[in-house]
């Protein structure tokens, strides 16, 4: 989740864009996920001026990508959750970086539940969202579990993707 945790003075979008990579990455490597893919919530809660001012259409793009249009996992769709309306006309400029058939596996609902609800059952959502999930877990509990099961595998693949990995 978004929720404005990122701090533009300390952290470069690149280095946001690559933790998300990494984060693709390894849900790549997953088996469930490979066959049953992915739905992906981003949630844009405390998205200010300042992280706006940091995209550019190189990065939109890149971030495009790792929404997957250009990732093996099978993307179900892609929902958009609580932005102010003024994003619906910078989303709209951005179109024109996303396939079309991308672009139809996307949904704004902005601060409307209701409207997640249609494509996401309540039963497997957050009660943020308006569900009744109580199986979520943390950015940072997400991390922990990622430390964890690492294995050889794991750290090699990564390590021939580029990435620096501690054991």
């Amino acid at each position: 989740m978004f929720k404005g945790r990122w701090d533009t003075s300390a952290v470069p979008i690149e280095d946001v864009v690559r933790c998300a990579l990494l984060m693709d990455e390894i849900a790549a490597m997953q088996p469930k996920l490979q066959v049953l893919g992915v739905t992906i919530i981003v949630d844009l809660e405390g998205l200010s001026v300042s992280h706006v001012r940091q995209l550019t259409p190189a990065i939109a793009h890149q971030i495009v990508s790792l929404m997957g249009v250009s990732f093996p996992l099978l993307n179900h769709g892609l929902h958009v959750i609580r932005y102010s309306w003024i994003l619906n006309t910078f989303f709209y400029v951005f179109k024109q970086f996303i396939p079309a058939a991308a672009w139809n596996r996307m949904h704004f609902h902005g601060y409307d539940m209701t409207s997640l609800h249609k494509h996401i059952d309540p039963e497997y959502l957050p009660p943020e969202y308006g569900g009744r999930s109580r199986q979520t877990i943390t950015f940072e509990e997400w991390v922990r579990g990622v430390n964890r099961y690492k294995d050889d595998f794991m750290v090699s693949e990564l390590r021939e993707l580029g990435y620096t990995v501690t054991k």
